[in-house]
This record gives structure tokens, sequence and C-alpha cells, in this order.
């Protein structure tokens, strides 16, 4: 299944402009710049109300992408200072790609390696397992969905993986807790307990957390 590779992996051109005026209008520079045909087209405000991003797909060789900037300035520069201007080549783009993927690949290990010694060997394949089936679901939404896979996502992805191991750790110290005093309890009454205890909990975090970033999601 293909993914929908941003700029960030797939290289491009990204400018750093700042309005001349006191407020930069998003919809008309990228209405602006849509109508140049370029392909692919980000913008977004960045910093103060007065700045923005913009993001260009990649367009070939070297000598297309500095005709590409320099139109996007003609087309800018009477209401727009360029800050700064960088293009993003593929090797950039591998390095990046390759850089997130090995983040995650770390990121997991880690997470077995303190669950396997704070807890047991069968704790931590567990964790590991569930781990993996939240990392690759997220992936096949992504996918299905065509959203766009940047740095971003990566970043969003270590998110989950804190939050998954951090529910897991919540839950098997309280089975650990009631495993102590459990008696003559089976292990599966055990655990249905242990979760109905820190099921709030759980769900007090995860939305709080939602809480936070459903603004940002939104404005």
């Amino acid at each position: 299944m293909n993914m929908n590779l941003g700029i960030d992996f797939r290289g491009g051109s990204m400018m750093e402009v700042q309005a001349r005026g006191q407020q930069a209008d998003v919809a008309d520079v990228r209405g602006r710049l849509t109508d140049l045909n370029l392909g692919e087209v980000q913008v977004q405000e960045f910093g103060t109300p007065r700045e923005l991003l913009i993001r260009i797909g990649a367009q070939g060789d070297e000598a297309t992408e500095q005709q590409v900037i320099q139109q996007v300035r003609t087309t800018l520069e009477a209401d727009y200072e360029f800050r700064r201007v960088e293009v993003v080549g593929p090797t950039i783009s591998a390095e990046l790609a390759r850089a997130g993927t090995m983040a995650v690949i770390a990121a997991l290990l880690a997470m077995l390696v303190y669950i396997w010694l704070r807890f047991e060997w069968h704790f931590a394949a567990g964790a590991i397992a569930v781990l993996f089936l939240d990392i690759t679901k997220t992936f096949g939404v992504i996918a299905l969905t065509g959203w766009e896979v940047n740095l971003t996502t990566i970043i969003a992805l270590l998110t989950l993986i804190g939050y998954s191991v951090n529910d897991k750790v919540v839950v098997y110290d309280r089975i650990r807790e009631n495993l102590r005093g459990s008696g003559d309890e089976p292990l599966a009454g055990v655990i249905d307990r242990s979760l109905n205890q820190v099921l709030a909990r759980c769900i007090f975090t995860s939305g709080t957390t939602l809480a936070a970033l459903l603004p940002m999601a939104i404005w």
C-alpha cells in the first residue's frame, strides 16, 4: 500500500515569508500559487500572524526548482518579504525518512527493554505486540485515507507509543499489586479486576490530552 509522502520525505522547496503589511493572508497566497500550476503547494501560518511558511513539492532537477522559486518570488514579493528559502533535495529527504524510521524503531526497543526489566518477559512481549498493532493500525488508517506522511506524523507516532506504553505500565503495576494478594483467584479474574480499577484513570489521561489538542486541530 503506497503512502502519501510529504515534502519532508520527497523533497521540494520551502520558503519563509513575512507580510509587508499587518496581516498575512493564507487563502490569498495559496490561491496565487495554485494559479501557477506548481503541483503540491502548502501554505500555513508560521510564528506571528505576519509570517507564512510555503512548501512546494519537488519539481525535478535543480534548474526547475530555481525557476519555481523565482516564479513564487515574482508573484509575492510586492506584498511579502522572503526571509528564508531552502531546497530539500532527495538526499536530505531520504535521510529524514531513515531517521524517522529509526526513531520509531528505537522507541519500540527502548520500551521493550524498560518493561522487560521492570516487570517480566511475558509482560514485555505482550506490550510490544500491542504496540506493534497500534503502530500498524495507525499507518493503515493513514494509508487508506491518503493523509500526508511528514515529520509531524513521526512525532505523532512517537507520542502514540509513549501514551500506549504509559497505559500498559499503569495496568501492569495494578496487576502486579493484585497478584500479591489474589490467593487462589484465577489470573483472568485478576487481570479483569485490574483493568476495571485503572480504566477511569487511562480514560482521563487520554481525554485531557484530547481536550488540549482539539483546539489546536480546529484552529
